[in-house]
């Protein structure tokens, strides 16, 4: 398991330029996972559509969990593009939880969502302060 508890990692290592970013801000919906997906498809066309898909995917995982676990009532989305890496963080005002990953449900009905973050991404974590982060990383 690649998590990490405590503090997100910073965004940026000094002297890392940031290629593109997009911030946003969406309401607590149900349909949140599908304006976050929509939003970031069409943010950097550029980047290949594999890398796209992971990305898009696993926002979109976080973002369910925010509404659904946190009953968030705005989730903060942010996207960067860097040299050597992409990386989201969905930010709410949730208690936060410990991200230690739970067992998957037998009737395939939840507990999927950290799975995939921990399988594909290339780095991931959680916590905050006065909110809660949970980031991910992939490698380009």
């Amino acid at each position: 398991m690649r998590s990490r508890s405590g503090p997100p990692v910073p965004a940026l290592i000094p002297g890392t330029p940031v290629v593109a970013e997009l911030c946003l801000r969406i309401q607590g919906s149900r349909d949140a996972p599908a304006e976050a997906r929509t939003a970031l498809r069409r943010f950097h066309p550029e980047l290949p559509p594999e890398l796209m898909q992971v990305a898009v995917l696993l926002a979109s995982e976080l973002v369910s969990n925010a509404v659904r676990h946190a009953e968030a009532e705005s989730v903060a989305i942010r996207f960067e593009v860097l040299n050597n890496h992409v990386r989201v963080e969905v930010e709410d005002d949730g208690p936060g939880f410990d991200p230690k990953l739970a067992p998957a449900s037998t009737d395939g009905e939840g507990g999927w969502g950290l799975r995939l973050v921990d399988e594909l991404a290339s780095r991931w974590g959680a916590g905050g302060e006065g909110g809660f982060r949970v980031w991910f990383e992939l490698d380009r």
